[in-house]
């Protein structure tokens, strides 16, 4: 006999299926509360950079800012570059967030167009997520280059009666440069005309003075238009004057052949060994002095030597500049011919012209020792004064 199982099949509910699918969920997410688990997202790290002083002139400094977006490590400077400038050792003040260091601009340039850039290559999270790409800085402009000035003056033998332009040639327009910026030797200038770059005004000497040694000088306490000011005084070169009045009964002594007041040469020798005071306690200022006129003395003692000898000795007794004429002049041009490199035209006109001057800057320059030094300048003027007079009678004079 075949059994048959008449037994109902169960029924399993919509509703049974539910409650066992919440259950699940409840211990999952129970587990997940107990044992959690930490999940890393690979997001690289980013940066922003901040200049605080985006205008950097002479003597300046300012701030630099790194902020990222998380902790970071092995940030240096090595990972940065930095434009016209250096920047000390960058630090952070909050465990790797935020860096700061200070930037010191390079001197002597002006650059408008500056950043500093991050490598973020070399920079990475806690994670271990490195940087991506490079990170500009706000652009910041540099303007160390101090400012210079240069001083010419029109004449530089100033006699009684005598004015001379002043030029003054700035390497960039001056702000705040008046008269009260210079100092003038032995005499008044007026105010300052013109610009931007070149401004001129007229010298009058001090009224019976005799000085040969004299310069107009221009302090510090101008600037550029960036606020620089100059890193020193500048001096115009060396001029001489003389407007003391003869007086009467005065005897003037020349140091010309023919003069008739010539002292004798016995006179003149013991004034070569005429001092002020002894050479061990004089100045270098009061040397150089001495030593000039020593020099000028020894010439006026050849000139005695050679008239008693009978010689004839042509010597340059008086102060040559530009545009002067005659046989002075004619004598200087045939002295400096001598010299084919100090005066390659060798013309010989008479006429104290451009390329005579040229030639006497030339001479100076190459006897730098004797003509400049004295006067504390390295740079040939074109004016033949006592100095360069002595050593162009010493090279030539009866020769």
């Amino acid at each position: 006999m075949v059994k048959t199982n008449n037994m109902p099949k169960a029924k399993i509910s919509k509703t049974k299926i539910l409650s066992k699918l919440f259950v699940g969920t409840v211990i999952i997410s129970l587990v997940a509360l107990l044992f959690p688990t930490q999940v890393v997202l690979a997001v690289p790290p980013t940066v922003g950079i901040v200049v605080a002083d985006t205008a950097l002139k002479a003597g300046e400094t300012s701030g630099v800012t790194f902020t990222f977006s998380e902790v970071v490590a092995g940030f240096t400077n090595d990972d940065l570059t930095i434009a016209s400038g250096t920047l000390d050792t960058v630090t952070s003040a909050d465990g790797g967030t935020t860096w700061t260091a200070i930037l010191t601009p390079t001197p002597n340039i002006e650059d408008a167009t500056n950043v500093i850039t991050i490598n973020m290559t070399g920079v990475a999270d806690v994670a271990g997520n490195p940087g991506v790409g490079t990170t500009n800085s706000n652009n910041y402009a540099i303007d160390t280059l101090r400012p210079t000035v240069g001083i010419v003056l029109s004449d530089y033998d100033i006699k009684i009666g005598d004015t001379a332009t002043v030029t003054f040639t700035f390497s960039e327009a001056p702000t705040g440069f008046t008269t009260a910026d210079v100092t003038v030797g032995n005499g008044a200038i007026t105010d300052p005309v013109g610009g931007p770059l070149i401004y001129t005004a007229t010298y009058t000497p001090t009224a019976d003075t005799k000085d040969t040694t004299n310069v107009i000088t221009v302090g510090t306490n101008w600037t550029d238009a960036a606020g620089n000011a100059p890193a020193a005084v500048a001096n115009s070169a060396n001029y001489e004057v003389d407007t003391s009045a003869p007086t009467g009964g005065a005897v003037i002594i020349s140091a010309a052949p023919t003069a008739p007041a010539e002292k004798p040469a016995e006179k003149k020798a013991e004034e070569v060994v005429k001092v002020v005071k002894p050479i061990t306690q004089m100045t270098i200022a009061e040397l150089k002095t001495e030593i000039v006129r020593i020099t000028a003395l020894i010439a006026q003692l050849q000139v005695e030597l050679a008239k008693l000898i009978g010689a004839p000795v042509l010597t340059l007794d008086v102060n040559l500049k530009y545009n002067g004429s005659g046989d002075d002049v004619k004598l200087l041009q045939t002295w400096l011919a001598k010299d084919p490199k100090i005066y390659p035209k060798a013309l010989v006109t008479g006429w104290f012209g451009p390329l005579t001057k040229a030639a006497v800057i030339r001479f100076q320059e190459k006897y730098a020792d004797e003509g400049l030094a004295p006067w504390g300048i390295t740079k040939g003027t074109g004016f033949v004064g006592s100095t360069t007079r002595e050593k162009l009678n010493a090279l030539y004079s009866g020769k």
